[in-house]
């Protein structure tokens, strides 16, 4: 039977250095569909020698192409081999070392048991058809597996049980996520039993699925399942994550209702009796009827309920924004942020020729569009006003109820500002700038930094995320961000990149996009005269640098061949990585010059529990 080759993978010990003659590289390949391991090619041993550069090259060239990210990492800090590289016809092997050392940094970091949902959003972005690692082998999820299975775990020991755990839950592992069972089915939206509206996936089949796949096939058999699967205290809820970045979920709003419960926050007027039944139940159908009794006011309501259910209910009337008085406030409240910022240190960095506006964000709690314009969420804003009691009426009316309002939004504000940096830099040096997680550091660093001054500054301005922070996701992010940032430079990045883990890095955005783009180009060169003619490309390296990495893989063909040079010059230059270590740098300079503390000395560090004696109560 002919063998069909698949891929070559390479796996790898994690500790360096690699002991030299006394180990063998593993590589994998799939034959008739199942996985077939190997050993016997020896171990990478380092271009530290006196070996001709060609030969070097040939080397490294063959162990990239087997996943080594040693090699990998050889490749990419020697620039002869790198020059030598880029001057042969066709060559990825530079994109293909990138996202391997990507790779690499990616699985060093310390994820811990309840991280998988990060990890799993960060392989997306690397794991896949058309993502350079699929050319050394990494072609689907289980590939991860085996990877470091092989190495990591039985070798050294690096990747330990608990670790290995991690990762077979961020790769959504049949037998981790279904237990024993061969054969799930489920249906996509509501089933109707009478005719059949299910689809069965087995076992055998979900090795060829992607991890996008795969996670949309877990939420569809979590929600619509036609068989339970009983796997132990498994439960697929946790593969499910609550996605309203806004609002706290019912599993976040029962943890603060018994909060409530055994911290005696419940109202004093409240019999024995019916703070034994709240004590005992949860937010279900079945406890409708005592929540309703509870709260329409037939039982007394603490404060401290009163603002957890005002805050995630829905605005009435008197809370929302007309046509006019939304423009007006938009306009009001940018003179006010800007008095906020005003003598701190991010304020003095940030330019003010900026507009903001009041609108619906999808996600998230602002946006910035593509002219710069800041966009806060009203429903954002509607909430704190629900807490305060304000109305939109009343905030157009009273200038210290705006102030109040600047002091809750300008930290977000200052976070959108260095993003609007990050583009005006771009365009100014006509380079292309994907959105990636290093952008985040940068802008969460700057939003951190005014935080911290800020809540050490002003007593008004702390006391007003202290005692949001119950209530308000938004209150509770921007406090976490501040907290984190004291923690010093690698803990506050390694954090960034574990929550924005749906963004690609730098490298694994730049490593892509220089595979697809060298590719069509040297396709290019091969095209006749004649079939020159036939293609037509219109899109300009103008309209490139507005286009996100997915846009532009999918469009190569319709780029321009100058836009596309452009394009993998701009890639190769390394002048964004440049700024945005320099930004990050800065920022952290600044930080420390206005006189760093302890992360448990810090206002912005300080647990939701602890009071602020000094500071008097709003009004």
């Amino acid at each position: 039977m002919k063998m069909t080759l698949f891929f070559l993978l390479a796996l790898f010990p994690l500790i360096l250095p690699l002991p030299v003659h006394a180990q063998y590289e593993t590589f994998c390949y799939y034959y008739n569909n199942q996985l077939v391991i190997s050993l016997n090619r020896p171990a990478y041993e380092g271009i530290n020698d006196n070996r001709s550069e060609d030969v070097k090259l040939d080397y490294v060239t063959r162990y990239i192409y087997l996943a080594n990210p040693f090699a990998a990492k050889d490749f990419l800090n020697n620039q002869k081999l790198l020059d030598m590289d880029s001057a042969r016809t066709g060559s990825t092997l530079k994109p293909q070392a990138m996202a391997l050392q990507d790779l690499y940094t990616l699985m060093n970091r310390d994820w811990n048991p309840g991280q998988f949902n990060e990890l799993n959003k960060s392989l997306i972005n690397r794991i896949g058809k058309d993502k350079p690692l699929h050319s050394s082998g990494l072609v689907s999820p289980d590939t991860v597996i085996i990877w470091l299975k092989t190495y990591l775990s039985t070798r050294y020991g690096d990747y330990n049980s608990e670790k290995m755990l991690t990762v077979k839950k961020a790769v959504r592992d049949w037998t981790t996520v279904f237990g024993s069972v061969k054969t799930i089915r489920f249906a996509w939206s509501n089933p109707n039993p009478k005719y059949g509206d299910y689809v069965t996936i087995q076992a055998s089949e979900w090795t060829e699925k992607s991890l996008l796949e795969r996670n949309a096939i877990i939420k569809a058999f979590h929600r619509y399942n036609i068989y339970l699967v009983k796997n132990g205290n498994n439960s697929l809820a946790e593969y499910c994550e609550n996605e309203d970045e806004k609002h706290f979920s019912f599993e976040e709003m029962d943890q603060k209702w018994e909060h409530g419960v055994r911290t005696g926050k419940r109202s004093a007027m409240m019999t024995s009796g019916q703070g034994q039944q709240l004590a005992s139940m949860d937010h279900n159908a079945d406890n409708s009827a005592l929540l309703n009794n509870y709260f329409d006011g037939t039982v007394s309501r603490s404060e401290h309920e009163l603002k957890m259910w005002d805050a995630n209910r829905d605005s009435d009337n008197r809370e929302l924004f007309s046509r006019d008085n939304r423009e007006l406030a938009a306009s009001m409240l940018k003179t006010s942020i800007l008095k906020e910022l005003n003598g701190t240190t991010a304020g003095n960095r940030l330019k003010d020729n900026f507009r903001i506006e009041i609108a619906y964000c999808d996600k998230g709690y602002s946006e910035l569009k593509p002219d710069g314009t800041i966009v806060l969420d009203e429903e954002i804003i509607q909430q704190y006003m629900r807490l305060r009691g304000f109305t939109a009426a009343s905030m157009i009316k009273d200038a210290s109820q705006m102030q109040e309002l600047a002091k809750y939004m300008s930290p977000i504000v200052v976070y959108e500002s260095a993003r609007r940096e990050q583009d005006v830099w771009a365009k100014a040096n006509n380079k292309y700038k994907p959105r990636t997680q290093e952008d985040e550091i940068d802008a969460r660093s700057l939003e951190a930094l005014y935080f911290n001054e800020k809540s050490r500054t002003d007593s008004r301005f702390a006391y007003i995320f202290v005692n949001a922070e119950n209530y308000s996701r938004y209150a509770a992010k921007r406090m976490e961000n501040a907290a984190s940032y004291t923690q010093g430079r690698k803990m506050f990045a390694d954090n960034v990149r574990m929550e924005c883990s749906n963004l690609p890095t730098i490298s694994s955005s730049t490593s892509g996009l220089l595979a697809g783009v060298n590719k069509e180009l040297e396709r290019r060169k091969a095209l006749s005269a004649g079939e020159r003619e036939n293609e037509f490309s219109f899109i300009t390296y103008a309209e490139v640098c507005y286009m996100t990495p997915d846009e532009i893989m999918s469009s190569l063909r319709d780029i321009q061949e100058g836009a596309l040079v452009m394009l993998s010059d701009s890639l190769n230059s390394g002048a964004y990585e440049e700024y945005n270590r320099n930004a990050i740098s800065a920022t952290r300079n600044n930080f420390n010059n206005i006189g760093k503390t302890k992360a448990n000395e810090s206002n912005a560090g300080m647990h939701s529990s602890r009071v602020i004696k000094e500071i008097p109560p709003m009004p």
